[in-house]
């Protein structure tokens, strides 16, 4: 519990003072004159913009469970899905623990059993994983196609760590459509250690990808759906802040946000202002707007993981016992 708490504190501690040293160098009277902009209704805009996302996200495992003959209803994969969000948002140091809320959930709730539990996150993960890899690769692509600046050697680094993640995707997509053992590789690398139920989880992983094309693509629809209206909100939000973007460059910013998100650190503070000054000055943009952009994106989605937190506490206070607590420093 404790290795828990002192790695949430010190993330946050450390995005936090990246998240001022930028904000200073910038200058904060550049920062409020651009953030004043914007007033009360584009803000329950960019609010409502913001909590279709996690409705939809758990609209997408209801159709994965669905698919899989388990049920849950519209109330609970809302509520699942936003409070997986706030974790998500307030404490992405502390990993798999969204996953952990919703396994709880339909353990208490539904009394699935473990392993079905397990194998449908896992598919939920990987389809977001891949429709929104789609996005930040063709955003970050047409970002560098059309920019001139950036040094060859960032570009080559970028190119390597996209080109690794295209192949570990179709790499786990051609074994699973082929039925290819994936775990087996990593029992013959550390000598069987890994447990059979390793083996029955990937076999339901891999059963769901195996279905027809019918049964399985309304989760990608519903992942492909949110990408869209992140890209909108993207573009709306720098519509606000006086910007004019083109949709395919508000497709970049968002692209960059996206990478943001992979540093585990609260909020993204921080590294949100490092990648979007980076984006919005090639975007002929100024580095004030930038940080504006992501205190507002950061203020809209900390109220969306507020309602979160609600229903969190309201699906019940024995969770955060059995993660923290019981779980220990496991």
């Amino acid at each position: 519990m404790k290795k828990r708490f002192l790695f949430l504190i010190f993330s946050f501690l450390l995005g936090a003072g990246l998240f001022v040293w930028i904000a200073q160098s910038v200058g904060w009277n550049a920062i409020k004159e651009v953030f004043l902009i914007i007033n009360i209704q584009q803000v329950l805009i960019l609010f409502s913009l913001s909590l279709l996302v996690p409705l939809i996200e758990g609209l997408r495992w209801k159709e994965i469970l669905r698919v899989e003959d388990k049920k849950i209803s519209f109330k609970d994969s809302f509520e699942l899905g936003v409070s997986s969000f706030s974790v998500n948002f307030l404490a992405p140091i502390l990993f798999g623990s969204a996953e952990f809320l919703r396994g709880y959930f339909l353990k208490k709730k539904k009394n699935y059993s473990g392993l079905e539990i397990t194998s449908s996150i896992i598919i939920d993960r990987i389809i977001g994983w891949t429709v929104d890899a789609a996005f930040v690769i063709l955003g970050v692509f047409l970002f560098f196609y059309n920019d001139r600046v950036t040094p060859h050697g960032l570009l080559i680094k970028i190119g390597w760590f996209f080109l690794f993640f295209i192949i570990c995707l179709s790499f786990f997509y051609f074994r699973a459509l082929k039925n290819i053992s994936i775990v087996k590789i990593f029992r013959k690398i550390f000598n069987s250690e890994i447990e059979d139920k390793s083996l029955e989880i990937e076999k339901g992983v891999f059963g769901f990808f195996r279905l027809s094309k019918k049964k399985i693509i309304k989760p990608f629809i519903y992942s492909f759906i949110k990408d869209l209206i992140m890209c909108w909100r993207t573009w709306l939000l720098v519509s606000f802040l006086g910007g004019t973007i083109s949709i395919v460059s508000a497709l970049s910013v968002m692209a960059f946000t996206y990478l943001a998100i992979i540093i585990p650190v609260p909020a993204t503070l921080g590294s949100h202002e490092a990648v979007q000054i980076f984006a919005f000055n090639s975007l002929n943009m100024t580095s004030s707007t930038a940080i504006a952009f992501t205190m507002i994106d950061r203020g809209v989605s900390f109220l969306v993981a507020s309602l979160g937190l609600f229903f969190l506490f309201s699906i019940g206070g024995d969770f955060l016992r059995k993660y923290f607590i019981e779980r220990g420093d496991n």
